[in-house]
């Protein structure tokens, strides 16, 4: 069982949507962002002040961190710079610091670009892990997210995320899916907002909880995964967890154990005609006590026990 008391999370929060932020809330554990500040006129001019390196980047910290009582800080996302992690070291000497990595490092700080030699760096992806001399963490989903009330389906296939160079190759995969007789949502968002006016084929970002109701009326959630993925994702957990079906180009699939044939469709393996028979076909439900090992909390007891 985590002692909560004696752990404290240090994350931007995006806004009052912010589905990370709000789940460790819901979990009953203390979260700070790292800057004060926040309204877009002050993060303009902490921007510059960091850039430029300028005297007194203390100012912009947030002081209610060096007054915790914690002995354990989980440091997450790339905003965060060595200098503020040294500023944590000062104020909690004794103090474990440990950086999790819940996306590549490659777009973050890298681990080898922290300077506090004491800080340990953990990540889900096995590749980074061998790259960078981290320790790696259990497949995990924030839990307080599960579904509970799905609607009658009004999609077959759904999909949302970024263009990342791919939405030529997404919206074929979409015209090979609906040539299956199969009602696809596909929502694609551009890398960036200001791009979104270039192509209409872009739409605006959705909230996850906006995400959460459209999977509550989804049959399966196609998640496409970059070359270098080396694990499951998040995307890939929220369809055990919520009971619906995962279509996904992440081989890794087939040696995650929770996968089933009834669950998983594996792109590139498993022939893209007989989609309509895999939605088709029962889910085999999983149970309560084959879902704890892969809960957000039991990642984070992993990484404080090991």
């Amino acid at each position: 069982m985590v002692d909560k008391e004696r752990i404290c999370f240090i994350r931007p929060k995006i806004d009052n949507n912010d589905y990370y932020f709000n789940a460790i809330v819901k979990m009953g554990f203390r979260i700070y962002v790292p800057y004060i500040g926040n309204w877009l006129i002050f993060r303009v001019i902490r921007e510059i002040w960091f850039r430029m390196r300028l005297p007194f980047v203390s100012l912009w910290y947030n002081k209610r961190i060096k007054e915790e009582k914690a002995d354990i800080f989980i440091l997450r996302d790339s905003l965060l710079t060595n200098d503020f992690i040294n500023w944590i070291r000062y104020f909690h000497p004794d103090a474990r610091i440990i950086m999790d990595y819940d996306n590549l490092a490659n777009t973050t700080i890298r681990p080898d670009q922290i300077q506090d030699q004491h800080v340990e760096k953990w990540s889900y992806d096995v590749n980074d892990c061998k790259k960078y001399g981290m320790k790696l963490k259990p497949h995990s989903f924030l839990d307080v997210y599960r579904i509970k009330d799905k609607r009658e389906p009004k999609i077959d296939i759904l999909y949302l995320g970024r263009d990342k160079g791919r939405l030529q190759s997404l919206l074929e995969l979409e015209k090979k899916m609906k040539e299956l007789g199969l009602r696809t949502y596909f929502h694609i968002c551009a890398d960036r907002r200001f791009l979104r006016v270039t192509n209409h084929k872009y739409k605006k970002l959705l909230s996850y909880y906006e995400y959460m109701d459209l999977m509550k009326e989804s049959r399966a959630i196609l998640n496409i995964v970059g070359s270098d993925q080396a694990s499951m994702t998040m995307r890939d957990m929220e369809v055990v967890f919520n009971g619906i079906k995962g279509i996904t180009n992440n081989k890794l699939a087939l040696e995650f154990p929770l996968y089933d044939k009834s669950r998983f469709f594996v792109l590139g393996i498993d022939p893209i005609e007989s989609l309509p028979f895999f939605l088709d076909s029962p889910f085999k439900q999983i149970s309560d006590e084959e879902l704890i090992p892969f809960c957000y909390e039991n990642s984070i007891e992993y990484m404080i026990t090991h």
